[in-house]
């Protein structure tokens, strides 16, 4: 079972170590009860300037009309 592996791992550690990963656990607690994900997510990557480039493309006939619409117009 999972939980008695992590504890035996948890006895092998120092005192301090020990705390600092309780802290850790009772800041999981935390963000559980608000219903945040904010530690378990990825940080969110900015967009720069050009990082789009030659993603996107306009067809060279984007301002012909269609054939379907040709009835129409």
């Amino acid at each position: 079972m999972i939980s008695t592996t992590l504890i035996e791992k948890l006895e092998q550690l120092s005192p301090e170590l020990q705390r600092k990963i309780e802290d850790e656990v009772d800041v999981l607690l935390v963000e559980k009860k608000r219903g945040s994900n904010d530690l378990l997510e990825e940080p969110n990557i900015g967009r720069g300037y050009g990082s789009m480039k030659n993603k996107i493309w306009m067809a060279d006939d984007f301002d012909a009309p269609l054939d379907g619409f040709k009835e129409y117009i």
